[in-house]
């Protein structure tokens, strides 16, 4: 097997020496390899005789190698350094009763009139060209106190994809074959952060690491200098590597002289310090590399709601407001609200419900969360001079809702 991996590296740019190669670490420290305006056409390398090559230079066939040879792991034969490969789902968990959904909604307390008429004129005061004197003088001929109700479904999944990464070797730890068969691929512990959050992780699958020579340095450490070719310096630019420059003598006349910048018409080259070769970017200098596989978990909490509400204040409103959690279930897999005095909230639950079972079937549905919140709404009618209006004073945090308030203008006569 060839002594080419893979891996890692805190490194980015193009490497010297390797016109065509970029390399590239994300966060995680894994370094990805690309090639740009390498010839991809495969083809035989006639093989040359007699004298070796320079140990800093790359035939053709090297050039165009984008990372190190594969390692075979059992369990993970798709894995590759290309593409991230995705993992296919377990089952889905077996639906549950769980608790039962409650029978019983106490309507939530209305508000009083000033309690009312202090909301409008906190509303009124956060916009600047609104007036006040409406909202002062007005007169309340009605109020209507109703409960909106707020349905959540929540699906929290987990999506895995796995693909071979190395990194620099700086003798840290390898857990590698030796240790053991590499665990299936979805028993490998990635435990979420938190639960119906979305956040990703990434992870070493165990019993997957080995240590091979830098596939690029071919283990040495360094490569040739791109700047100067490995030749350790560069022509001049003040004189064009001629070493003599054009100056006026005492007399104002024109004649050769050293050029000062430079010998012979040489100077040391700036990137590599006149050495010819500069650190390999892909082991960071370190000549080998550590290759594994790595897993890559995704967290997603997918997300479905429904409000009932029978005035007129828009249902997205209810949404990001405070309300009273009459009902919350936590379970592998959730089942409809039944029974429930408003029909609404059941069918919607069973249409969502249903919704999300036959989704998401590229994911493990780890769990479902359903709750079903209670949010109060009130709509005041009044009257102010010529004006009959009304407004909505909703949430615990009482919002108000008054598209319709007659002094939206600080130019406004009435």
């Amino acid at each position: 097997m060839s002594d080419h991996h893979h891996a890692s590296i805190s490194v980015s740019g193009v490497l010297p020496g390797q016109p065509h190669i970029e390399v590239h670490t994300d966060h995680h420290g894994a370094v990805h390899v690309e090639h740009h305006g390498a010839v991809h056409k495969e083809h035989k390398e006639k093989k040359h005789g007699g004298g070796g090559h320079d140990s800093d230079s790359s035939s053709d066939e090297e050039k165009k190698k984008k990372h190190p040879d594969l390692i075979p792991i059992q369990g993970y034969e798709s894995a590759n350094f290309e593409k991230a490969v995705v993992l296919a789902p377990p089952p889905p968990p077996v639906a549950t009763t769980g608790d039962a959904a409650p029978q019983k909604f106490d309507s939530m307390a209305g508000i009083t009139e000033d309690q009312a008429k202090k909301a409008l004129l906190k509303y009124v005061s956060d916009h600047c060209c609104f007036k006040t004197e409406c909202a002062e003088k007005m007169d309340i001929k009605k109020m209507t106190t109703a409960g909106a109700l707020h349905y959540v479904l929540e699906t929290f999944t987990e999506h895995r994809e796995i693909k071979c990464v190395f990194e620099p070797y700086k003798n840290q730890p390898v857990d590698g074959p030796n240790a053991g068969p590499a665990p299936a691929p979805w028993t490998v512990t990635c435990n979420p952060d938190s639960e119906f959050k979305d956040h990703v992780k990434k992870v070493e699958v165990p019993h997957t690491a080995v240590v091979k020579n830098c596939f690029h340095c071919k283990g040495k450490g360094h490569v040739k200098c791109k700047n100067c070719k490995g030749d350790g310096d560069k022509s001049c630019d003040s004189c064009n590597g001629t070493g003599s420059v054009n100056v006026m003598n005492a007399e104002g006349q024109p004649e050769d002289s050293v050029c000062p910048h430079c010998t012979g018409g040489k100077v040391k080259c700036s990137t590599c310090g006149g050495d010819g070769k500069v650190k390999c970017p892909v082991c960071d200098g370190h000549k080998n590399l550590k290759q594994f596989i790595q897993m890559t978990c995704a967290f997603k909490n997918e997300k479905d709601d429904f409000v009932h509400e029978k005035s007129d204040l828009p249902d997205h409103l209810i949404k990001d407001v405070k309300g009273e959690l009459v009902f919350e279930q936590v379970v592998p897999q959730v089942n409809p609200i039944t029974g429930y005095s408003v029909d609404d909230i059941n069918k919607n639950s069973a249409r969502l419900i249903e919704k999300h079972r036959g989704s998401y079937n590229d994911k493990r549905k780890l769990k479902q969360r359903h709750q079903l919140r209670a949010v109060p709404v009130s709509e005041i009618e009044y009257h102010w001079k010529d004006v009959k209006d009304r407004y909505w004073v909703y949430g615990k945090e009482h919002k108000v809702h008054a598209p319709t308030y007659p002094q939206q203008s600080c130019c406004t006569v009435l």
